[in-house]
């Protein structure tokens, strides 16, 4: 029965943990459904900077579940991508996409999450104007599986709409029409 007990208390301290991280998920998200991903005046930094301050978002080690894991990164990198800090919004996509990539040995990745997390790390390139580590996303991109009709049109966008844009920050701009041209009917 101690053992019962210590399980059981061991996983609804895992899962409550879980459901505080899942709020914070939600209110990032509502903040910038709101408001959009662009800071337009200093004041919106505050928004951001309070709810940093958050003890959950301190710490990876806060995050004892799989899904919180991912979370704490993409809270983290999410805030610092909308507030300017490109190396460190970098940083947590990056730690985001091998955490899930690890986990992937053991549970399936849910390909849409998998390729909303590279079309993240891309955008973090391009703003940054590194076009070889973008290139390098870009592939994974490109590679990523799609089980259903809505991902694939998912996938599809989020390539080509950074391959375009990475054409157009390098003043490729041929290719981008190009390019528009080959995927106008798609």
């Amino acid at each position: 029965f101690d053992s019962i007990r210590h399980y059981s208390n061991f996983a609804i301290e895992r899962l409550s943990t879980e459901n505080r991280y899942n709020e914070l998920f939600t209110l990032l998200l509502e903040k910038i459904r709101k408001d959009g991903e662009v800071l337009r005046h200093p004041s919106e930094m505050k928004w951001y900077m309070d709810f940093m301050v958050n003890p959950l978002l301190e710490n990876e080690e806060n995050a004892k579940t799989i899904k919180s894991k991912s979370i704490f990164y993409f809270i983290n990198g999410t805030v610092y991508f909308i507030t300017g800090n490109l190396e460190k919004a970098f940083y947590y996509y990056q730690k985001d996409i091998e955490h899930l990539e690890n986990e992937s040995k053991n549970t399936p990745i849910e390909s849409s999450l998998y390729s909303a997390k590279i079309s993240n790390m891309c955008a973090v390139c391009l703003k940054k104007g590194d076009s070889k580590t973008l290139s390098f996303y870009l592939e994974k991109l490109r590679n990523c599986p799609a089980n259903f009709p809505m991902e694939k049109s998912k996938s599809f966008y989020r390539y080509y709409d950074l391959l375009i844009k990475s054409y157009i920050l390098t003043g490729e701009f041929d290719k981008a029409i190009d390019l528009y041209h080959s995927i106008k009917n798609e």
